[in-house]
């Protein structure tokens, strides 16, 4: 880069138009020839499930901080993960993600307090080379690509600015992952259309776009297995929803529902629920955390591992939660002083268990919790209590 600086007159402007131009120049200019013959050594000694983890990472934007939980879920949703053992998909992609980061591949941003990866990002340079990959192999495209080159089928689509799909493009056809991340971008109109265009999806990223209902045509997505509208405006699901028979992760945190549609308990290949609303960003009154409700059924929903919210309005819940002994991560809200040590006995059923979020029905309810003490989970790294205790 030094080199190909250093024949440019050293102006903002010059500099600039080579930053923008970068994956022409890394296919086009000699001098940068042997850069790309690095990096693609680097993509080829990856086995195959890497390398299809590695050219995911390209859907993000650019400098686009990459959520480790959310990578992992992805990944496996589309399919490029295999249960090995004893040992879940989440845990073999974790191995994956690590791989990829101990190859300088990915760089890590941050980590949490336990010093495990929290954020990750490509390297711009990783990033065009990626693209340039999976435009030749037609693994994944931005809509920008799609409208300049309609041949050939799409896989794999990112949306960053506004524009157009055009769902009769026989490209489309084949779509198994939809990522929106433009959050002015207008998409109700869209649904209708690409539920009936888009029936291979699996992967339906609407992370923050502005819209307020999902309709029922989306349920005929029937290998749809990732369906995130985190910060949307949705306000309500379809009743129809327990017809995507193949889901493993629904995000609704931080939108407008108030409850789940009763059939969701039949969605029995859910591994990941996330349900919760914060009120109050500042983390400073009580009830800065709601729950949404969600039938008692839900408690059969065994495959259950990511963090599942509940809110305690029934004795019966806080006993029946029991059952969800696959879980990693809980948080249950309106807790009663009552109800202690049948939370506690549940809660020792849950030997996979990693994080625990109590939080009392009032600031005046106490929380008894002492029972936890003669079964804690053996796993246990996270604990939140919000409530008095004795």
């Amino acid at each position: 880069m030094g080199g190909l600086l250093s024949l440019r007159d050293k102006t903002a402007l010059e500099w600039n138009q080579i930053y923008k131009n970068m994956s022409w120049q890394l296919t086009n200019n000699q001098m940068l020839e042997p850069v790309k013959r690095i990096l693609l050594l680097s993509f080829y000694d990856l086995w195959y499930h890497l390398k299809h983890c590695f050219l995911y990472c390209c859907m993000f934007p650019e400098d686009y901080l990459i959520h480790r939980k959310q990578l992992i879920r992805l990944w496996v949703a589309e399919g490029f993960v295999e249960e090995t053992g004893k040992i879940t998909m989440e845990e073999v992609a974790e191995e994956y993600l690590k791989e990829l980061i101990h190859r300088n591949i990915l760089q890590v941003v941050e980590t949490n307090e336990f010093g495990r990866l929290k954020t990750c990002r490509m390297h711009d340079i990783v990033r065009e080379v990626a693209l340039s990959i999976s435009e030749e192999e037609k693994f994944c495209m931005t809509n920008n690509e799609l409208q300049a080159r309609q041949n050939g089928k799409v896989r794999r689509m990112s949306i960053y600015s506004s524009g157009e799909i055009n769902h009769s493009s026989a490209g489309t056809t084949h779509l198994r992952s939809l990522m929106v991340f433009d959050g002015n971008m207008s998409f109700s109109s869209s649904l209708n259309t690409m539920a009936s265009s888009f029936r291979l999806l699996r992967v339906l990223n609407l992370r923050g776009i502005p819209i307020e209902s999902i309709p029922d045509e989306v349920t005929n997505m029937f290998n749809l297995r990732y369906l995130n509208l985190r910060e949307s405006k949705v306000r309500e699901l379809p009743e129809s929803l327990w017809k995507l028979q193949n889901l493993q992760t629904l995000d609704v945190r931080n939108t407008e529902l108030e409850r789940l549609p009763s059939g969701n308990v039949k969605l029995r290949k859910l591994r990941h629920l996330f349900i919760y609303r914060i009120t109050d960003r500042t983390y400073n009154s009580f009830d800065y955390y709601k729950s949404i409700q969600v039938a008692i059924r839900i408690c059969n929903l065994t495959s259950l591992q990511s963090r599942y919210d509940i809110d305690d309005k029934e004795v019966e819940i806080v006993r029946k939660v029991g059952n969800l002994t696959q879980l990693r991560s809980l948080g249950i809200s309106k807790v009663r002083e009552i109800d202690g040590v049948e939370l506690c006995n549940s809660i020792g059923k849950m030997k996979h268990l990693l994080k625990l979020v109590v939080f009392a029905s009032s600031e005046e309810e106490t929380l008894q919790l002492e029972a936890l003490s003669t079964n804690p989970p053996p796993l246990l790294q996270k604990l939140c209590l919000n409530g008095r205790l004795e």
